[in-house]
């Protein structure tokens, strides 16, 4: 009699294994097989593309740790991890995350909004958005900044910048409503400043709407004050004019 007990009891504890097997990989092998799918070219329609679409959102809502080499070799597939990301490296033209809530830290780093922190160091890294701090070894860039993006080599806000953006050697804009600051070069030779530039040598855009400070500053247009060395604004008082110019 106790031994058909204990034989009940080691059935049932096996199956109870079993179903949590089942319920905890079952999200996951359903993400990879939508992420994976493959359809033969004569099918690929619009409308097969919307759905497509829907199928890849199947992904898992959240996880809470993400391991990966790279976009297509990570685990689990998910849409939002937090608070911890680690992986070699991302695609940074393809952002595998969609939203980043936490600490990433890899090689080549890549996520379409960052809520937390993203740490790389020695390689390039890049986000749609930025809401928290980007530190890369190489070269930052986002679309929007809205953070703090800084990067040891350059620094790039694609669109708009409206925090702060920084680099040792050189930073890049297109509209800047925040601060950018770059050890050699900070600018754009298209684009608009409503902010402030900042470079111990040389300051460049080409609308400058409120401040450009280093040793040379240019604008090829626009009402705003530079403050340098030689200063040169194509609707200043006068195109070229020391110390200062507006």
């Amino acid at each position: 009699m106790s031994r058909l007990k204990l034989n009940s009891y080691f059935i049932l504890r096996l199956s109870g294994w079993f179903i949590a097997a089942f319920y905890l990989t079952v999200p996951l092998a359903r993400a990879e097989r939508y992420h994976d799918m493959q359809v033969p070219e004569e099918y690929v329609t619009e409308k097969f593309d919307s759905a497509k679409a829907t199928a890849a959102d199947n992904r898992i809502w959240w996880t809470p740790l993400r391991l990966g080499i790279w976009e297509d070799i990570s685990w689990p597939d998910a849409q939002n991890v937090g608070p911890l990301n680690l992986c070699v490296g991302e695609n940074p033209f393809h952002p595998a995350i969609d939203n980043m809530f936490g600490l990433s830290i890899g090689g080549i780093y890549s996520c379409k909004n960052i809520y937390g922190f993203m740490f790389s160091l020695i390689g390039v890294g890049g986000a749609e958005n930025n809401y928290g701090l980007v530190f890369n070894g190489s070269i930052a860039f986002t679309q929007n900044n809205y953070g703090v993006n800084f990067g040891c080599l350059g620094g790039l806000a694609e669109a708009a910048n409206y925090g702060v953006t920084a680099a040792v050697v050189w930073t890049g804009i297109k509209h800047n409503y925040g601060l950018i600051a770059g050890g050699v070069l900070a600018g754009s030779t298209k684009g608009s400043n409503y902010g402030a530039l900042i470079s111990p040598l040389i300051t460049f855009t080409e609308e400058n709407h409120f401040l450009q400070l280093g040793v040379f500053n240019w604008a090829d247009k626009g009402q705003g004050l530079q403050l340098g060395l030689l200063n040169y604004n194509g609707d200043g008082f006068l195109p070229w004019f020391p110390i200062f110019n507006f």
